[in-house]
């Protein structure tokens, strides 16, 4: 609920629509890890291989930018009715509203890591390996406190991060790893 510019002030509802919100969010991390790292050979050439453990991983970048579509809608329940298109009201119809900026993020998190596959070796100079990994942080990333009464946008020309309304983000990942060795003995 919200109160209006005229004299005397009239209370309305304000409701805000929106559509194609789009983020980006780039973070990227130095990571120190403390890796066990086993190899099983079954023969001289051929063997697999597991690599598990933990990453300590500092930001090192954290930006996002985020834009929308939105309408926002007056509703006047003493005369029953909806008001949109009133700019001097900030009630304004379809505005894009974009944003950009620094994401609040911890500024240190663990992750755990993990890794699988087979690895080939080539006249005892070279090793391929191929295998399959996952990762995933330990805690939640986000630096934001309290979520209760989080708006993406409550006036046109303003927008937030997503992750503002969140304090429960974290990440993980998994795929395929290669590598490839090369002993200069």
């Amino acid at each position: 609920e919200t109160t209006d510019h005229d004299t005397p002030a009239e209370n309305y509802v304000r409701y805000i629509i929106g559509s194609n919100i789009t983020e980006v969010q780039n973070i990227s991390y130095m990571k120190i890890p403390l890796i066990l790292y086993l190899q099983l050979p079954v023969n001289d050439k051929f063997g697999f291989y597991l690599q598990t453990g933990v990453n300590f991983s500092i930001p090192v970048k954290n930006t996002y930018s985020s834009k929308g579509t939105f309408t926002y809608k007056g509703y006047y329940q003493a005369y029953n009715v909806y008001i949109t298109g009133v700019p001097w009201e900030r009630l304004q119809k379809d505005t894009l509203n974009a944003d950009q900026g620094e994401l609040k993020i911890k500024s240190f998190s663990t992750e755990f890591i993990s890794s699988v596959g087979v690895q080939m070796s080539f006249k005892n100079k070279m090793q391929i390996s191929l295998g399959f990994f996952y990762s995933r942080l330990l805690s939640d990333i986000s630096a934001y406190k309290s979520t209760e009464s989080f708006v993406l946008s409550s006036i046109p020309t303003e927008m937030k991060s997503m992750m503002e309304g969140s304090t429960k983000a974290t990440a993980s990942s998994f795929g395929v790893k290669i590598g490839f060795r090369y002993y200069l003995k």
